[in-house]
């Protein structure tokens, strides 16, 4: 039997909006294939209309679902209630949270600019972070040139060690 536990990602890597989306889908994707069910977050997934088979879609579909419920937070959660299948599910989140829109490059812009070393409890977890923000850019094709990321890691660091 397939435990709630085993179908969570670790803890804080639920989906909480457009900021983390990439993260969670390559996380999600991870854990829907260690279970055998990353078939039904495909958009073409149907029930078969064989009885044996359809029973099994339905039991392999529901726990397709409860992975994607137990890995969202409320706002992403409003956007699945009532939705039928795990792959209609998968496509509604993925339609309002995955893209490269102004908003998107705003949000991550304003957070790298804004990254302070004094939010974090260590060198490596900063250095996660910034990094994060460098391929979150980038993945919404905003790249900067080098040396503005290496003016802006600084910058993060220097309310900890000043110049």
């Amino acid at each position: 039997m397939l435990s709630l536990e085993n179908l969570q990602l670790a803890s804080g890597a639920k989906l909480r909006g457009s900021e983390n989306y990439s993260q969670w889908k390559s996380q999600m994707l991870v854990l829907l294939e260690s279970k055998d069910l990353e078939n039904y977050i495909e958009i073409a997934t149907t029930k078969p209309e064989e009885p044996v088979a359809g029973k099994a879609w339905k039991t392999n579909n529901a726990k397709a679902k409860l992975a994607i419920i137990n890995n969202v937070l409320q706002e992403p959660a409003t956007l699945i209630t009532d939705i039928p299948t795990a792959s209609q599910m998968w496509e509604s989140l993925r339609n309002q949270y995955q893209g490269s829109g102004h908003n998107l490059k705003q949000s991550y812009l304003s957070e790298i600019q804004s990254i302070d070393f004094k939010q974090f409890n260590s060198m490596p977890a900063f250095i996660v972070r910034f990094k994060s923000l460098v391929a979150n850019l980038a993945n919404v094709d905003l790249k900067l040139p080098d040396d503005v990321y290496t003016i802006l890691f600084i910058n993060a660091l220097s309310s900890a060690f000043p110049i």
